[in-house]
């Protein structure tokens, strides 16, 4: 019996996943919506020489991000949906020295709202494209400014439909980033980096619901 439902349960989840494969509802007209999130934490250590006047010093940051996305498209054509996606990410660093006992504790808060074009072909697998447009907050040291940031995004990932209408999509994601106003007028920071997140999308077909009424 142990056997046989070992056996049992791979199959069932497979003809699911088919199942859900062939029934994709990537058609013109749909609607979709969803989201994803990602967490990523990471420690930097900046090691400073030793000169006369001070001792070499060592200076730690702990960051961790938080970031989630919201999104709703439509079907234009078959496999092709256009839509808004609006992303909001928050970034907490504190930075440590081993010499003293200072400590200063950064804070991000941005949220960023854009276009966003995805194409899925019919083995699951979607490219997507978009640009945001938003603003960010800086707390630092116990003082605050504001500034706007634009970035542009490209990502390939995977549709697998646990349910006919509702599918994970894990996916890799390469972002650039603009900040024109980081601390004085004129300068600029860029950031560059790839994002692994995982998303879950919902296919809703009113169309169908329509005639379904009448």
């Amino acid at each position: 019996m142990k056997n046989l439902i070992l056996i049992t349960l791979p199959i069932l989840l497979i003809s699911q996943i088919v199942f859900g494969q062939n029934e994709k509802p990537i058609t013109k007209g749909n609607f979709i919506t969803g989201g994803s999130f990602s967490f990523n934490t990471e420690e930097s250590k900046i090691y400073y020489p030793a000169s006369l006047i001070m001792p070499r010093q060592e200076e730690t940051d702990d960051t961790r991000t938080f970031e989630t996305d919201f999104y709703f498209g439509y079907f234009v054509i078959n496999h092709l949906t256009v839509g808004l996606k609006t992303n909001i990410k928050t970034s907490n660093t504190i930075q440590s020295w081993i010499i003293g006992t200072s400590s200063n504790k950064i804070i991000y808060n941005d949220i960023s709202l854009g276009p966003i074009i995805k194409y899925y072909t019919n083995p699951g697998i979607f490219f997507e494209g978009s640009a945001a447009f938003g603003f960010i907050k800086n707390v630092n040291f116990n003082n605050s400014a504001n500034w706007k940031d634009n970035s542009i995004t490209g990502g390939v990932g995977y549709s697998l439909f646990i349910a006919k209408s509702v599918a994970l999509e894990p996916g890799i994601k390469y972002t650039h980033t603009n900040w024109p106003k980081y601390v004085d007028e004129g300068s600029k920071e860029t950031i560059d980096g790839l994002n692994f997140s995982l998303g879950c999308q919902i296919y809703l077909d009113f169309n169908k619901q329509v005639q379904n009424d009448k």
